[in-house]
């Protein structure tokens, strides 16, 4: 019997490691740039760019290069996006999946105080393969966390909120335009 347990969590084991390191070469691999299903539209970033001298600024920088669909300035632009404020971390895109889809094909932005596990991992990939619209940026402190869902409207949530099933409350904004440190928000 013990036997039978040590095989088991052997075999459970690899797998996880296998699954993780598929992972992790997977997003080594993903494309960003030219050609890529990620990358801004040109029409876009004229009209984001035209709309910057009346955005919010807010401490919530992207939490992973490879949301950058704007490669040249190392930044992500969104248009018509709707926003997902998190109160803790996010740890999974299970977490994520009803989010997604009520965000009925707009662009999402998922802002949290962290990302745990291969949850941007994930999401990064999905974003550069074209199956997920968004990004997700990190927002320094519970202050900014406030100020970011009363200006776009959104109704922070609980990572177990999210993972129990429930439909949170989406804000909105004209654009989005995150760098490394920051991001521009046009409601």
């Amino acid at each position: 019997m013990a036997a039978v347990f040590v095989v088991g969590a052997a075999v459970v084991a690899y797998g996880w490691l296998s699954d993780r390191e598929a992972n992790r070469r997977r997003r080594e691999d993903v494309p960003i740039g030219e050609g890529c299903p990620a990358r801004v539209d040109a029409s876009v970033l004229l009209a984001a760019d035209g709309a910057l001298a009346e955005a919010a600024v807010f401490a919530a920088g992207l939490a992973d290069k490879a949301f950058a669909n704007d490669p040249e300035r190392g930044r992500m632009v969104l248009a018509d996006a709707a926003v997902l404020v998190c109160e803790d971390e996010v740890a999974g895109l299970r977490e994520l999946s009803g989010t997604v889809a009520a965000a009925a094909g707009r662009a999402l932005v998922v802002a949290a105080p962290a990302f745990g596990g291969d949850c941007l991992l994930d999401l990064a990939v999905n974003a550069a393969a074209g199956r997920f619209r968004g990004g997700a940026v990190r927002v320094q402190g519970a202050d900014e966390l406030a100020r970011l869902a009363a200006a776009t409207g959104a109704e922070p949530v609980r990572a177990a909120d999210l993972k129990a099933g429930l439909s949170p409350t989406l804000g909105a904004c004209r654009f989005w335009v995150g760098g490394a440190e920051q991001s521009q928000v046009v409601l």
